[in-house]
């Protein structure tokens, strides 16, 4: 009998050292758990914030299209930052449009500041459904 949840990965390791899957695909809707701008094979972060963000959609993409899907199903985004001013908003937007260029076809997000854990500086949470 076939899996029904499929478990998504990044290529070259983990992002948690927790034993927990980075996303989850049932049927057409895929959930993440956070996703933080950590190298996979030492689930350690870089320290400047441009980094991380490249990082995190670099793993976001790997992350669908490891459960075949990819960033246009993405329906909403949830955005983690320990520092949300309008200058750290800046290199966060900067990816999110070179990713989502067509201001009529980008997902819903949301941006927080508040403490992440370790040296995180921002982390993601996607929701996505492929059609």
């Amino acid at each position: 009998m076939p899996r029904k949840r499929r478990v998504a990965h990044v290529k070259g390791g983990r992002l948690h050292a927790n034993p927990i899957p980075e996303a989850v695909r049932i049927g057409n809707t895929i959930y993440s758990s956070a996703i933080s701008g950590v190298d996979p094979a030492t689930v350690k972060a870089p320290d400047d914030l441009e980094a991380q963000v490249k990082l995190c959609f670099q793993h976001m993409k790997e992350l669908l299209e490891s459960v075949d899907a990819s960033l246009d199903d993405i329906i909403k985004l949830e955005v983690s930052m320990t520092d949300s001013s309008p200058e750290k908003r800046a290199v966060l937007n900067k990816y999110w449009l070179a990713t989502f260029p067509d201001e009529e076809d980008r997902p819903a997000r949301h941006t927080s500041q508040g403490p992440l854990s370790n040296n995180y500086l921002i982390q993601f949470e996607f929701v996505a459904v492929v059609e």
